[in-house]
C-alpha cells in the first residue's frame, strides 16, 4: 500500500495497512492511496476523505432526516456511489464508508466512530476479508468473526442494527482453499439470518443472479455496476424496514 504525496509505502499485514494521521486543524482532508495487488486483492487506488472536527465522527453525514451509517470493506467502497443516492432519495441523513481490506477486527475503530453518533440505523457490511483470512489459515476463526459482529451490535443499543450476508460463490479460479471459504460463508450467513432481525441479504442476490445465468460480481468478490445498484436497493430497503418497525 502506498500513501501518495510523500506518504509511506509498506506491505499489508493480514490485509491491514496502519497509518497515523496528524491533522493541522479542523477541516476537510483527503488521503490518496494506491495498492499494487497481491494473491487476495486486485491493484487499485482511491481517496479517503476525512472531516477533522472536535468530538464528531471522522466521516461526515450528508442530508437530513433519519440517520443511517454504513461501514464496510471494498464491497461497500465500490457500491457507495449507488448506495448514497438511494438513501438520499429515501430522505435519510447518511454516511457510507467502505475501507478496502477492512476486517471486523481492523474496522472496530470505525464502528466506534459511528456508534458515537448514535444513528437510527447502522449497516454492518464486513466479514469478507475475515473469511479470506480464515480460509487461508491466517489466525481468524468463525468464533472471532461472530464475536466481532455481536460486539459491534452491542455498541448500537438504540439503533436498528443491520448485518449483510456474504457471497459464498468463489471457485478454483480464486485460489485454494475456495471450498473452505464458501463453507465458512454459508455458516456465517445462516448465523446472521437466524440472529439479526434486519439483514441485507447480499448472498441471496448473488445466488439469484447466478441461477438466472448472469452475475453481479467482478472477480468473484466485488459488485459489477449492476451489482452495485442491487446492493444500493438492498440497503435502502433495510433502512426503510427499520423505520417501518421503529417504535412510535
Amino acid at each position: 500500500m502506498h500513501i501518495l504525496n510523500g506518504g509511506p509505502t509498506q506491505a499489508l499485514v493480514n490485509g491491514v495497512f496502519t497509518y497515523s494521521l496528524a491533522f493541522t486543524g479542523i477541516g476537510l482532508y483527503s488521503l490518496p492511496f494506491d495498492y499494487s495487488g497481491d494473491d487476495l486483492y486486485l491493484p487499485g487506488s482511491g481517496t479517503l476523505n476525512f472531516d477533522s472536527e472536535v468530538e464528531t465522527t471522522m466521516f461526515p453525514f450528508t442530508g437530513s432526516g433519519r440517520t443511517v451509517g454504513m461501514a464496510g470493506d471494498s464491497i461497500t467502497y465500490f457500491a457507495a456511489p449507488s448506495i448514497a443516492p438511494r438513501l438520499a432519495a429515501g430522505g435519510y441523513r447518511y454516511s457510507v464508508t467502505g475501507l478496502p481490506g477492512a476486517t471486523t477486527t481492523s474496522s472496530s475503530w470505525l464502528v466506534d466512530e459511528y456508534a458515537a453518533v448514535a444513528p437510527d440505523v447502522f449497516v454492518f457490511d464486513l466479514g469478507t476479508n475475515d473469511l479470506s483470512n480464515l480460509a487461508l489459515g491466517n489466525g481468524t476463526t468463525m468464533a472471532s468473526i461472530k464475536a466481532n459482529a455481536t460486539a459491534a451490535a452491542a455498541k448500537f443499543p438504540g439503533a436498528c442494527f443491520v448485518v449483510a450476508t456474504l457471497s459464498a460463490h468463489r471457485s478454483a479460479a480464486w485460489q485454494p482453499p475456495f471450498a473452505t471459504y464458501n463453507a465458512a460463508a454459508r455458516e456465517y450467513n445462516d448465523w446472521v439470518r437466524s440472529t439479526f432481525p434486519h439483514v441485507v441479504d447480499w448472498e441471496a442476490a448473488v445466488a439469484a443472479s447466478i441461477a438466472a445465468g448472469t452475475t453481479i460480481l467482478v472477480d468473484e468478490v466485488h459488485p459489477t455496476e449492476a451489482g452495485q445498484a442491487v446492493l444500493g436497493d438492498l440497503v435502502r430497503q433495510a433502512a426503510d424496514g427499520c423505520v417501518a418497525t421503529a417504535p412510535a
